[in-house]
């Protein structure tokens, strides 16, 4: 399966997210290319578990509506009549 692929401006807004957390939360500057290699790291180490969560939720919900379409339809069954 491929790597999860990202558009440019997904990855600039994640390298400029992790500046800032950096920055912010940890004291620490770290520059673009330690960004871009966290990103990349991130990207294909850790998205994965998160992509495949999202997924399996997916199908969940996807079941339940089935299930409940199911129901609907087996709601409209007609009572059988006396012979």
């Amino acid at each position: 399966m491929p790597a999860i692929q990202l558009s440019s401006a997904a990855r600039e807004a994640i390298r400029d997210a992790l500046i800032t957390y950096c920055r912010e939360e940890l004291d620490h500057d770290i520059g673009r290319l330690e960004a871009v290699l966290m990103t990349d790291f991130l990207t294909e180490e850790i998205a994965p578990f998160y992509y495949n969560q999202g997924l399996y939720d997916a199908q969940r919900a996807i079941d339940t509506r089935i299930d409940s379409l199911k129901d609907a339809v087996f709601d409209l069954e007609q009572p059988k009549g006396i012979l």
